[in-house]
């Protein structure tokens, strides 16, 4: 049976097939849990893996975050991030450090070093605290480490095949390499048992150095390491069993594994004959992800239905026996239920959502709403790979917690102009410091920018982020007034102390010859108006995020009849930079629409017959009757206002957008170093 017949056959609906048979986009049919309570939810119940007992079904997945000190040691900044998360409400957290310094990646915890476990004694204690366990990943990189002046050790690897995310040619392991390194592994998780960790998981997935032995792709070697698929297991096979001899057999293991590589060398019935294959008793329990990072398939961003991958974790618990946590997109109470009760796994996983809002299953035990996870990776999987630590695009306190923070006003009647992000957040961070606040918003409701922002495929759960944010200030005791401009009577009618301006930004528009004559419209008022009148040859001028993410609305949402054609213009060499690792999946979705892309193109002017534009310094007319401009914004001010606010001497900042024009992470970091006097600890 194909995987496409299989599961048809099951309860998820396939959207889009990549190619072959590997899912991009599948949702839930099952049925909800609709009536249930936390207290009847198998989400709180406890459970065991080995001798491991914890208290509920929701795992903290292994981050690496980048606080570590130079040396690999725990920072002051980890027990604050742990501590924060460790009182979230989840059964166990895993933590992830490095076996060696040949598999380290910048600023990762080393486990090698018997002179920095002072550091995970504290940061287990710090979680033992708060009734949560501590698991700690077991790393090492491979051929994918980065290297740095910081860093500058040559990868390693079975073979001498480059890595794809860095472009590094590794050095092949040898004998001598292979021994000391499960010695390594051993060790390390020693270490960990030694210094308070429950558990240790040993990283066998992602295209990290044992999955890399397991794939024929990468482990070309012809000796005892490779040559056929019985070989390629030996390694990490060797490495599991010293690990268990190290560290006893009550001790609980688990293992992290890729349910497939997803890139043809590996399947997922390999490895379950893997896992099967180990001795009795080796490991514990099973941690079952998508694929390897450099799969050409979404597995973790928000173009992935939530849940999407459980049905590895299935297979896996269905032909080992063990005990399966299933990861990727798990991030609501109702899909993490469907996934237990339809016996895909005994346990779910998350990582992002609780950079995003540490204390989302407090909430949602408590039936109040959290502040989700967008799946945008712009805080933390980009700025990983690119060497940077973790943060969160929507959460500027996520990594800052070790700071003391000063509020700016306490006790005192403010008033914040715009509901967008950042007017929202303003709010927030004004009412949780005692301030009474009012907002005020000329829009007939809140969420500003975020509201076309979620028009485009797979963006709809923005828009939670704006109603998690209202919720949070209706219960701090914000007045929220919508249809309600920003005037000097209504500023004088409350006895403003000070106001905060977050009136966004408008879009820009061309000032072309001709214009006249086609359509034209902003990308706002396309997005913001499903019923605006568009032709079926449409030009969007801007190949940025808010241009590829207009061209995909119009090509297919807004694409009834299904004939429409959609050409983006782009000045610049490349289209889609501000989109970052996420950027391949919109080209080749508009690939897929047949949207064409043009960059290196500048517009002209318009004509009866479209748009004039010069490309290499030839000049050509694209047909077209309907141009779209998508070229940036321009801080939105009133200047009256302004003037007034310095004249009565009443404090004002205009923050977000109305600053200046940029992302949501940005916009909100500087919100928070603007409303905060932050002090290093």
């Amino acid at each position: 049976m194909s995987l496409f017949s299989f599961l048809q056959n099951r309860w998820h609906k396939i959207c889009l097939i990549y190619k072959t048979d590997i899912i991009l986009f599948c949702e839930f049919e099952g049925r909800r849990i609709m009536g249930k309570t936390p207290s009847n939810r198998a989400l709180y119940t406890p459970a065991k893996i080995g001798t491991m007992e914890l208290k509920n079904r929701w795992i903290m997945l292994a981050m690496h975050t980048g606080y570590a000190q130079k040396d690999g040691g725990f920072s002051k900044r980890d027990y604050a991030f742990y501590r924060e998360r460790a009182s979230g409400g989840m059964a166990a957290i895993t933590l992830v450090g490095a076996v060696n310094e040949e598999g380290e990646q910048e600023r990762m915890h080393r486990l090698d070093r018997p002179d920095l476990a002072e550091g995970l004694k504290k940061v287990c204690n710090i979680i033992h605290e708060a009734d949560t366990k501590v698991i700690v990943q077991l790393f090492h990189a491979g051929r994918n480490k980065r290297i740095t002046d910081e860093q500058p050790i040559m990868p390693v690897a079975p073979f001498a095949v480059p890595s794809p995310i860095y472009r590094t040619m590794p050095r092949v392991m040898s004998e001598d390499d292979i021994q000391r390194t499960i010695a390594d592994f051993a060790n390390a998780a020693k270490h960990c048992r030694d210094c308070g960790a429950d558990a240790v998981e040993v990283s066998v997935s992602a295209g990290y150095l044992l999955s890399q032995f397991l794939s024929p792709l990468v482990n070309q070697r012809t000796d005892a390491w490779g040559g056929d698929s019985d070989a390629r297991m030996r390694f990490p096979t060797a490495v599991l069993i010293a690990i268990r001899e190290a560290v006893g057999k009550q001790y609980p293991i688990l293992i992290k594994i890729s349910g497939g590589d997803m890139l043809g060398g590996y399947d997922l019935q390999y490895m379950a004959d893997f896992i099967n294959q180990l001795p009795a008793g080796t490991v514990d329990g099973v941690t079952v992800t998508g694929g390897w990072h450099e799969a050409p398939v979404p597995q973790i961003s928000y173009h992935v239905k939530p849940g999407a991958f459980s049905y590895l974790a299935r297979q896996i618990r269905e032909k080992t026996g063990l005990p399966v946590i299933a990861c990727n997109r798990i991030h609501t109470e109702d899909v993490a239920e469907q996934i237990l009760e339809a016996g895909d796994a005994d346990f779910v996983g998350a990582a992002r959502p609780f950079l995003t809002d540490p204390q989302f299953i407090n909430k949602m035990q408590s039936s109040k709403p959290y502040y989700p996870c967008q799946a945008c990776n712009k805080g933390c999987i980009e700025r990983v790979l690119k060497g940077e630590d973790v943060a969160c695009a929507f959460n500027p306190e996520a990594g800052r917690e070790y700071l003391i923070k000063k509020p700016r006003t306490v006790d005192r009647n403010l008033l914040v102009g715009g509901a967008g992000p950042v007017g929202l957040m303003a709010a927030v961070y004004a009412a949780r410091s005692g301030n009474r606040v009012t907002v005020m918003t000329r829009d007939p409701e809140i969420g500003g920018r975020l509201n076309l922002a979620c028009k485009p495929p797979f963006k709809q759960g923005l828009k939670k982020f704006a109603e998690a944010a209202a919720a949070e200030l209706r219960e701090l005791g914000v007045v929220i007034e919508t249809n309600a401009p920003v005037t000097k009577d209504s500023i004088l009618a409350r006895h403003v102390d000070e106001v905060f301006l977050a009136f966004g930004a408008e879009p820009i528009r061309l000032k072309l010859a001709g214009v006249e004559k086609l359509k034209a419209y902003t990308a706002d008022e396309v997005l913001n108006n499903p019923k605006i009148e568009l032709g079926k040859k449409v030009i969007v001028a801007g190949g940025g995020s808010v241009g590829l993410e207009t061209a995909e609305y119009l090509a297919t949402k807004c694409n009834p009849d299904g004939d429409r054609n959609v050409t983006v213009v782009e000045m610049e060499e490349k289209a889609g930079k501000d989109l970052g690792g996420i950027k391949w999946i919109m080209m080749t979705a508009l690939k897929d629409l047949q949207v064409s892309v043009l960059t290196s193109t500048k517009l002209l002017c318009c004509t009866q017959e479209g748009v004039a534009v010069e490309k290499e310094g030839k000049e050509t007319c694209l047909p077209a009757d309907t141009l779209i401009f998508a070229v940036g914004a321009k801080p939105r001010h009133d200047l009256e206002l302004e003037t007034w606010l310095q004249e009565k001497k009443i404090p004002y900042h205009i923050i977000g957008d109305a600053q200046k024009p940029s992302n949501v992470m940005n916009g909100l970091a500087e919100l928070y170093r603007t409303f905060y006097q932050l002090e290093k600890g």
